[in-house]
Parts: structure tokens; C-alpha cells; sequence
């Protein structure tokens, strides 16, 4: 009797646990095997784990359908326990869209929320005709004010009813959106993760141009490269570490102390409004150093510095088109009127005049002329209003290629043939010689030049990448009262976790 009564309670134990196991296991959908509330009758809601409570369900089902039946926009909202992986909410949610397609064929004006309580994630998903009246700004908002709260508790019922009916204010009032929920707050997870988002891009930008600093020579005490700044313009190493990666950093750890409505706007004013000094200092600087320059009648390092430093300002106005898109313009004549700036005799201190290009010829021999003419310098003479003394100023021109006469001193020296004697093979190398001739005096300079063997280990790698589109362009059925209506979505809306 006794061993009967232990079987018969183990067997009830058994049954006991595979019963609450067969409650708590849910499956893991596809878009494929959600079950569509359409052809079993007018329903708007998919709910096969009972994630939506029913209290909250009817009510949901009888807003969604009170909105069918005025304005004729179709919701559907599904809850599940979980998706399977790897797909995502985003992807599984356009999926489910086409393949339902909610919304009027015509107009495309569907809603699809889904919600996976495993992932902890919500998405609203828009048809192309709800974008404009859903942005996925005002999605966003809904989602994170009026779901998440209720979903971290696990009123997953009482969160979509919320969000819905937000929707539903918005959809018969479009001018309500504007009045819709409070800007948005980013709370203390958000914030960390924004913070990593926008931290690290500072920190691997700014290091990455210490280091080519650092190659250049720019923290060098020496004069170096004429496209580098003076050394009077040149951060040190602890001060340009300071001011373009320690302070952009700690400006983004300031967003931790700032109200949670407006700290990630307050953070990019903020960088942007540092930057700007940042940029006038630099600009400061700049000046203050060109009139030295120009004091120092060093008018060909003044002509390179203002050359160097317009790319720089090029980036400045592109990155910040306010206020430096109104500056750019300024800064990009400042070489030319530095080089036409009114100077004063050495000799006499008398003024000086800038000859015109016919006059300046008396006082160029032929050699000076001829390097202008082939475009290696610009020389510009100035003439003494008092005693008549004259000075030149030749100014290099960067783009070009000539090089230093042997023969005459002319930078007029080019390319003129390029030759390959022997093609170089796999065994050996091959001769080739270039021909350099002075536009000035004519003098030919002939040089031989090596060709490296032809390399053995040409790799051919045939990698056939195999791209399969699937192309989910199924015709649906027309319209009928127990199907959905052949909308489609662009992929608009926004999804939160929580």
C-alpha cells in the first residue's frame, strides 16, 4: 500500500512539473509562424504567450478598432515571448510588416509594434504613409515615456495601452504632436552608453593627430618643415593633450551633473562653443605671428605659413559653418594681401610700390623671367618711391616640379624623357634612364635608374562572394475584411529596451 501511495505521488509530481514547464516554455517565432489575427477574424492584436493581459488586450482591441473603423489607419500589435536568434527586433519587425502588410494599399498607412519580453525591447514600426504624422523622434519619445516605465515593472498590458493611445491623440489631431509628451530624457544608462559613443570618438581622434603631430616635428623646438606653424604658434605636448582631448573629455563627463532632459544638447553646445574658442585663439595667434613676419620682412615663410593654413580653415568652416563659413573667405585672401601690403624702404624708410608685371621685367634678368614663365616662382619687385632702390621677393610655387639648374642655377629643370632600356623580369632587374632639360639654357641631365624584379608571388585569390537577396515581393490579395489591407514600410519608427 505504502510503495502504491509513493507511486502514485511521484506520478503526480511528474505531471505537476511537466505542467508548469509546458506553461513557462514559449517558443521562439519567426516572422513566418506568428500567428496573424486577420484571417481568424477582425482582430488587431497577436498575443500567443499572453504577454498583454486581458483586461488590457480588450481594451486595446477596441481602440485599435474604433481607429480602423473612423480613420481607417490599421495598428497591429503583437507581444511575444521571444524571436529567434540571431535576428533582430528591427529586421524581424520589417519582415513581419511585409508579410502582413498592414495598411491601406494605397496610402501605406500601417503601425506594427512588436514587443519581445526576453530581448526587453519595443518597436514601433511606420508605414511610408505615417512617417510624416510618426516621425521616429515622436516614436522614440512615446515608447520611452509612456511603454518603458510600465515594462521595467512588467505591465507590458498597461504600457502599450498608454503608448496607443498616444498614438491614437496624435493620429485624429496631427497638431497634437507638437504638444505630445515631454522632450526627451536620456536616463543614467542611456547616458553611459552616449557617453562611450560620443568619449571615444574624442579620445581616438585626438590621439591619432598627437601622433602625426609627433611624426611631423610639430612639438619640436626647431624650425623644421616651412608647412608646419612657428614655433611661437606650437602647443607643447602636456598643453595640446590638455586642450584637445582632457577638456573635450571632461566636457562629456559633465553631461552626468546636467539635467536629463537637456544634457546631451547641452554636452554638443557645449564641445561646439569650446571648439570655437579653440579656433579664434588659434586664429589670434595666427595674426599676431603674421605681422611679426611681416615686420621681420620674412615675407616668403609669411607666404607659406597663410599657404598651410588654409586647408586648416577649409576643415573649420565645413565642420563649423558658424561662424567660420563667414571668416573662410577673409582667411583665404590673407596671403594675397599680406603679399600686397604697402612697405617701407630699409634704405630711406620711404614708401614702396609693387611694379606691375610689364614693369617688373627691366628689373628681372632672363633666368627670373624664365621661372616665371614655367610657373616654379612668382617674383614681385617693389620699387622705392624715394631713392629708387628696388627689392625682389620670390615666392616658390608648391605645385611645381621643377628643380635647380646644374648648368645655370635656373629652377627651370624638368622631365623631359623617360626611357626603359631593359624590362624587368623575374630573375632580374631592369634599366631605365630619364632625361632632365633646362627650359632656360637648354642643359640636358641624364640619370639611370634601377627597375625592381618582377615579383613571384603575384597572389590570386578568387574569392567568390555569394550575396543571396531575398526579394520578399509576394503579391497580396486585395483588401477584404479579414485581411490586412497591402501596406508597406520603409523601415521608419523606433525601437527601446529597457
Amino acid at each position: 500500500m505504502t510503495h502504491s501511495f509513493r507511486q502514485a505521488c511521484t506520478l503526480a509530481l511528474a505531471c505537476v512539473l511537466l505542467f508548469a514547464c509546458g506553461l513557462s516554455w514559449s517558443a521562439a517565432y519567426t516572422p513566418q509562424s506568428v500567428p496573424n489575427p486577420r484571417p481568424a477574424g477582425a482582430g488587431h492584436i497577436a498575443n500567443p504567450d499572453q504577454v498583454i493581459d486581458a483586461v488590457h488586450a480588450a481594451q486595446i482591441e477596441q481602440l485599435l478598432s474604433q481607429l480602423e473603423t473612423d480613420l481607417g489607419v490599421q495598428v497591429a500589435v503583437v507581444a511575444l515571448a521571444d524571436i529567434e536568434r540571431p535576428a533582430d527586433v528591427f529586421d524581424f519587425t520589417q519582415q513581419l510588416f511585409e508579410l502582413w502588410g498592414i495598411g491601406n494599399r494605397s496610402r501605406d498607412d500601417g503601425l506594427l509594434v512588436v514587443l519581445v519580453r526576453d530581448q526587453r525591447t519595443v518597436r514601433m514600426h511606420t508605414g511610408y504613409g505615417l512617417e510624416g504624422l510618426l516621425p521616429d523622434l515622436l516614436c522614440h519619445r512615446i515608447e520611452q515615456q509612456l511603454m518603458k516605465p510600465a515594462f521595467k515593472e512588467g505591465r507590458y498590458g498597461e504600457g502599450l495601452l498608454a503608448g496607443l493611445t498616444e498614438v491614437d491623440r496624435i493620429l485624429r489631431d496631427p497638431a497634437a504632436a507638437q504638444q505630445t509628451v515631454a522632450p526627451l530624457s536620456i536616463d543614467a544608462d542611456g547616458w553611459r552608453v552616449i557617453r562611450w559613443i560620443v568619449g571615444v570618438p574624442i579620445a581616438f581622434i585626438g590621439l591619432l593627430l598627437f601622433t602625426v603631430r609627433h611624426m611631423q616635428g610639430y612639438f619640436s623646438r626647431e624650425v623644421g618643415d616651412s608647412a608646419l606653424p612657428p614655433v611661437s604658434m606650437r602647443h607643447s605636448r602636456p598643453i595640446w593633450l590638455l586642450c584637445f582631448v582632457v577638456v573635450p573629455l571632461g566636457i562629456v563627463q559633465l553631461g552626468d551633473v546636467m539635467p536629463a532632459a537637456h544634457r546631451l544638447g547641452l554636452v554638443v553646445v557645449l564641445l561646439y562653443d569650446y571648439f570655437i574658442i579653440m579656433a579664434i585663439w588659434q586664429a589670434r595667434r595666427l595674426h599676431r605671428v603674421a605681422q611679426a613676419l611681416f615686420r621681420n620682412r620674412e615675407h616668403v615663410r609669411l607666404h607659406q605659413l597663410l599657404g598651410a593654413q588654409r586647408g586648416f580653415w577649409v576643415w573649420m568652416a565645413i565642420w563649423m559653418p558658424v561662424p567660420f563659413l563667414a571668416y573662410l573667405p577673409f582667411m583665404w585672401s590673407l596671403r594675397g594681401r599680406y603679399r600686397k601690403r604697402e612697405r617701407d624702404c630699409e634704405a630711406c624708410g620711404k614708401p614702396m610700390r609693387l611694379l606691375s608685371e610689364q614693369e617688373e621685367d627691366v628689373h628681372l634678368s632672363a633666368a627670373r623671367q624664365t621661372e616665371e614663365r614655367v610657373g616654379s616662382l612668382e617674383h614681385d619687385v617693389w620699387a622705392c618711391t624715394g631713392c629708387a632702390a628696388t627689392e625682389r621677393v620670390s615666392f616658390p610655387n608648391a605645385d611645381s616640379s621643377h628643380e635647380s639648374c646644374p648648368a645655370c642655377g635656373t629652377i627651370a629643370l624638368m622631365l623631359e624623357k623617360d626611357t626603359v632600356l631593359t624590362p624587368a623580369s623575374e630573375t632580374t632587374r631592369g634599366k631605365g634612364v630619364r632625361i632632365y632639360a633646362c627650359q632656360h639654357c637648354r642643359h640636358k641631365v641624364r640619370q639611370s635608374y634601377l627597375i625592381p624584379r618582377i615579383s613571384t608571388q603575384a597572389s590570386s585569390s578568387h574569392s567568390s562572394h555569394t550575396s543571396s537577396s531575398s526579394s520578399s515581393d509576394s503579391s497580396r490579395s486585395s483588401s477584404s475584411s479579414s485581411e490586412w489591407g497591402g501596406g508597406r514600410s520603409g523601415g521608419g519608427g523606433a525601437s527601446t529596451s529597457w
